[in-house]
């Protein structure tokens, strides 16, 4: 197996068994944006019905992925440090 580090974008394109063999590979925060780009058991992900989301634990305010902090807040309708002026709009880019 390679032991160098796998990337988010590597990781998105492995088989389902693959990826719980090489998550283990993955940096703590792809490991995040991994996790939660699953579907929740827990609940819904309003990033998912924004506008502004890519699908990929990542966002036009957030291009390097969303920070956990917006997920722990459950919304993202006031100023965030970092994101550009750009918060939750309602609808579906994709």
């Amino acid at each position: 197996m390679d032991e160098r580090n796998l990337t988010f974008e590597e990781f998105k394109h492995l088989s389902q068994q693959e990826q719980q063999e090489r998550y283990k590979d993955l940096s703590e925060h792809d490991r995040f944006r991994a996790r939660i780009s699953q579907p929740s058991a827990l609940g819904h992900i309003m990033c998912n019905d924004c506008i502004h989301y890519h699908k990929d634990a990542t966002c036009d305010a957030f291009p390097n992925g969303i920070p956990k902090e917006i997920f722990d807040r459950g919304e993202h309708d006031t100023p965030f440090p970092g994101d550009n002026g750009i918060r939750f709009k309602p609808g579906l880019k994709w």
